[in-house]
């Protein structure tokens, strides 16, 4: 089993473990382009996937991707397309528990057949007094495999070089490059860090705040998400507005300075 997805798959077979005292053979078949299971089953599956498109979408929020058109692709991505489900369930003990109809040699049709095993397990957490752990394996599944989406991010660990490529992107957007600089605040145990840009005869711009415990991881942490966030365009981001010296200069709309 691939070390990467242990952090996943370890704790829906330790579920299945102490569910079933041996594996259970459920039979899911696909014919004629539909599913094939006994009711209970089915029924399960209909729940289950309904609490993954609800949690799927409630994760987006939280990682502030709200714009329609990137909630769509990733969608397709992630669920519809199914490929990194299907990797889940085949190094988890999931496969185990299911006889995944052998007639369904095409891709597409077991990639079908590991989705329904997978929301009706997700479905089977729920009922079972296992609810956190349903929601946790929805957005651990998300949050592993949403940044295999961006293989070409940034990934520097230079904190001043991903600002440059932040200010790159806003340039893109405004069509004037801001500078990007930096506040924080700190306590006894932790620091807030923060991300503005600035551009002459404009009010800044907050562009992302994090805490932590020590400032320079921090830093980084928050320059790094504040870059994925603006190339999958999911950063809310104000536009400049215009600081008037006086009430008789006219305003001067951004990038017409």
């Amino acid at each position: 089993m691939p070390r990467h997805l242990s952090h996943l798959s370890n704790p829906i077979n330790s579920f299945l473990a102490s569910r079933f005292s041996t594996p259970v053979k459920h039979r899911i078949a696909y014919r004629n382009g539909n599913l094939e299971m006994p009711p209970p089953l089915n029924i399960s599956f209909i729940q289950g996937e309904a609490f993954l498109q609800l949690h799927f979408f409630e994760t987006l929020r939280e990682k502030q991707i709200t714009n329609p058109e990137n909630q769509n692709l990733y969608w397709q991505h992630l669920l519809e397309e199914k490929k990194y489900i299907r990797q889940l369930v085949e190094h988890s003990s999931i496969k185990d528990y299911f006889r995944l109809d052998e007639n369904s040699s095409a891709e597409q049709e077991y990639k079908k057949l590991c989705y329904a095993a997978f929301c009706i397990v997700l479905w089977d957490m729920q009922v079972n007094d296992n609810r956190a752990l349903a929601v946790r394996t929805v957005k651990g599944y998300i949050n592993h495999f949403l940044p295999q989406l961006f293989p070409k991010q940034n990934k520097s660990k230079d904190a001043d070089t991903v600002k440059k490529d932040i200010a790159a992107l806003l340039y893109k957007k405004w069509g004037v490059r801001p500078q990007i600089t930096e506040s924080f605040q700190t306590n006894d145990d932790s620091v807030t860090y923060t991300l503005i840009a600035r551009i002459d005869k404009h009010s800044p711009v907050t562009l992302l705040s994090m805490q932590g415990k020590r400032l320079k991881p921090t830093r980084l942490k928050t320059c790094i998400k504040a870059l994925e966030l603006l190339e999958m365009q999911s950063l809310i981001v104000e536009t400049p507005q215009a600081v008037l010296p006086n009430k008789k200069q006219k305003v001067v709309p951004i990038g017409k300075n």
